[in-house]
């Protein structure tokens, strides 16, 4: 059965305490307003007109063709000015830091570009990015430098919804406000602070795929990114045991040996291929969870809740999905919980379930769908931890084999009954699922587990060696959503 288009439309009861008015946020928000049935009605401009949107976009800015011409750069100088925010204050500060004022090391390098793309004049932005652009492609004859671009239409959208919130759930706040002048509605800003400024987890992950080995490195500012790809990988972190002294007290285990990510070679070009996908892929998502037709309840009204639960999503799958490729050779459990974590937003996106993203009979058919989907010779780059991930299901699940006292003839496992009266034959995917299931709610402890007669018969069925490329099953499937977004309607 084929279900009826969305409408593009929403009613929107918009407070009459806002001083921009609903005008003015369209504008801001590039709405398109119409009045039916004596209901104020908004859909965003792209939908409107079936176009595809565009609320990041990528330029390439230089190369090693034209590092040194400033005119590369100037582009940059139209980015919305953030000097009047005060940001610039810090610079002083910045430049007193030894890895900013004196940099001896790439980590400090990188360290002084971040900082000062951040926090720079201005004027002295596109300067800056050409001088030090400059400096990286004398050592790396491949790299270029890239702007992406935030569309000011991103950031009212999502401040809207958060406002649209506060004054649905909140407005004797919002009466507050008005009456004494205060700034400041309870929206939950502190659950997506990627959203806050530069949009930094929209982006940053593409850097990567390759962990611990990255393509580049970023600096932010209000209008966006300047980018710097490598056209190869470069070691992510150096080969010391303790970059910190604290690092020597982080929780120890015993578990299966790290297998390290040898440094994957590629043409130059695929890591430009592989960036402009991405773009692509985020401004399809982001189209979709900024839409406002998509957050009709069942009287055609806008729900503020619904979209707001979507953005905060959002928000926090690109995050934890950062924070695991960043995390890469270097903290292990940690990253399997994360990974969880991402399992759980994906399936209540309505992505899919937990059960059919941790089958290990559909795994190597779900790997040759996204291959075919990733741009053609980047594949091996983007896959370069998803497919031992792949593989890490099955070693897990092989884990069962270690205890052939509970396994039968045919390669099952034999599982009590939850009521613990017999036993029941499961197959050893089935029983991976269960078994990472249960390390999954051990989240809120193992007590209750331990009261089930099938789950601590799982539990003495395995030595719990979860192994650290099983986590990235995470990137995997998030990868398989970037395809194809799909979000919920209300």
């Amino acid at each position: 059965m084929t279900l009826p288009p969305r409408p593009k439309w929403t009613a929107l009861d918009f407070p009459g305490d806002f001083k921009v008015g609903l005008r003015g946020i369209a504008e801001l928000c590039d709405w398109q307003v119409r009045e039916r049935d004596g209901l104020i009605q908004v859909a965003t401009s792209e939908r409107y007109r079936d176009q595809a949107p565009q609320l990041i976009r990528l330029r390439r800015l230089a190369d090693i063709s034209n590092a040194a011409e400033l005119d590369a750069y100037r582009s940059l100088d139209s980015w919305p000015a953030q000097d009047q925010f005060g940001v610039t204050d810090l610079v002083e500060q910045i430049k007193g830091l030894p890895e900013v004022g004196d940099p001896r090391s790439a980590r400090d390098a990188w360290t002084q570009f971040r900082l000062l793309v951040a926090t720079l004049p201005d004027r002295e932005v596109a300067d800056y990015v050409r001088r030090h652009f400059l400096s990286v492609v004398s050592q790396i004859r491949t790299a270029s430098v890239w702007a992406i671009d935030v569309d000011p239409r991103l950031t009212w959208r999502i401040a809207t919804a958060r406002m649209l919130f506060s004054a649905a759930e909140a407005p004797e706040v919002l009466e507050r406000a008005v009456r004494d002048g205060v700034r400041g509605f309870p929206a939950p800003m502190g659950l997506m602070p990627s959203f806050a400024y530069g949009m930094n987890a929209l982006v940053e992950p593409v850097l990567l795929p390759a962990a611990p080995w990255i393509l580049g490195m970023n600096g932010v500012r209000r209008g966006g990114h300047v980018l710097i790809l490598f056209g190869k990988v470069e070691p992510g972190f150096e080969a010391v045991q303790a970059p910190e002294t604290i690092d020597l007290l982080h929780a120890r285990s015993m578990a299966s040996p790290r297998r390290p990510v040898a440094r994957p070679e590629f043409d130059p070009e695929a890591a430009a291929r592989w960036l402009h996908w991405w773009v692509s892929r985020v401004n399809s998502l982001m189209g979709l969870a900024t839409d406002i037709g998509r957050y009709a309840g069942p009287d055609g009204i806008y729900n503020s809740a619904a979209q707001l639960g979507v953005l905060l999503s959002v928000d926090r799958l690109f995050a934890t999905v950062q924070e695991i490729l960043a995390d890469a050779g270097r903290s292990r459990f940690p990253r399997t919980l994360m990974m969880f974590d991402v399992i759980d937003i994906l399936d209540g996106l309505s992505f899919g379930s937990w059960e059919s993203m941790l089958r290990i009979d559909r795994l190597p058919s779900q790997l040759a769908e996204l291959e075919g989907l990733l741009p053609a010779g980047a594949r091996d780059l983007v896959l370069t931890r998803c497919r031992p991930a792949v593989q890490a299901l099955a070693d897990f699940t092989d884990g069962f084999t270690l205890i052939p006292e509970r396994l039968t003839n045919d390669g099952q496992i034999r599982i009590r009954q939850r009521d613990g009266k017999g036993w029941q034959d499961t197959s050893l995917g089935s029983a991976a699922q269960s078994y990472l299931r249960i390390a999954r709610n051990a989240t809120h402890s193992y007590r209750q587990m331990a009261k089930d007669p099938r789950d601590v018969s799982l539990l003495g069925s395995h030595l719990g060696q979860i192994p650290d490329h099983l986590a990235d099953l995470a990137f995997f499937h998030f990868l398989r959503f970037l395809t194809t977004p799909v979000l919920p309607f209300q």
